[in-house]
């Protein structure tokens, strides 16, 4: 690309990489360097002859570059899958007032759009912001800790096995799972989300509904915990 001091952009010229280095012009040419290891030389002449035809081809490569970049986008947009959520009776609360933990069960792979469609769901309150405008009133402690008297303290991420390595006892590694959920969460009004990504469905887990599952995935099953609480007070 080359300026005359003081005027609008005369010409362009692509190379295969940036271009950082200052030109050097003599008896008509441009001379510069490309990250693409080359040296050029462009009559000023013909560029300049050229230039309205250059011109209109990259502001063609420009718009297929943007067309490509929407149409990427519009293809990340799809990929994400989008659940069907059943009634979350929570209590959804915030660390503030004693609350604000939330556990998320799953099989295999955490899908983090699912966490966000429950916390969209579940955390919709509106506050102002330092400048008067309305923001969503939650935000998320990271690390989020369950605080528990079998297992410890469960930072995050857990599955089945890692929980049962922390409780003490001869019992198999799904009876403690088991207990740990039962006596730790849904017996403290913790809201216990399932996260089923073979039906792409979210749904609180009550007692009955949580033998159903640990019945069904055992060994497969863990846990993810979020705590929550009013934006301004992370």
């Amino acid at each position: 690309m080359a300026e005359e001091k003081n005027t609008a952009l005369k010409w362009k010229f692509e190379t295969g990489d940036m271009v950082h280095s200052f030109p050097a012009v003599s008896d008509g040419v441009v001379y510069f360097g490309s990250g693409d290891s080359h040296l050029y030389a462009v009559d000023i002449n013909i560029a300049e002859k050229l230039a309205p035809e250059m011109a209109k081809k990259w502001e063609e490569e420009e718009q297929k570059i943007e067309k490509q970049k929407a149409i990427e986008l519009q293809k990340e947009e799809e990929q994400k899958k989008s659940y069907e959520i059943e009634e979350l009776i929570g209590p959804f609360g915030y660390r503030r007032e004693g609350g604000g933990i939330v556990i998320y069960m799953f099989t295999q792979n955490l899908d983090y759009d699912a966490v966000e469609q429950v916390v969209e769901y579940a955390y919709n309150e509106y506050t102002e912001d330092e400048d008067g405008e309305q923001i969503l009133d939650w935000s998320e402690y990271d690390p989020s800790i369950l605080r528990t008297k079998m297992a410890g303290d469960i930072g995050d991420e857990w599955s089945l096995e890692d929980v049962a390595e922390m409780i003490n006892g001869k019992d198999s590694a799904t009876a403690k799972f088991e207990m740990l959920i039962t006596k730790e969460i849904l017996a403290k009004d913790i809201p216990l989300i399932f996260i089923d990504s073979d039906k792409n469905k979210i749904f609180q887990l009550d007692k009955g509904s949580f033998r159903d599952i640990i019945e069904k995935y055992k060994e497969e099953l863990s846990i993810f915990v979020r705590e929550y609480d009013h934006v301004y007070d992370y």
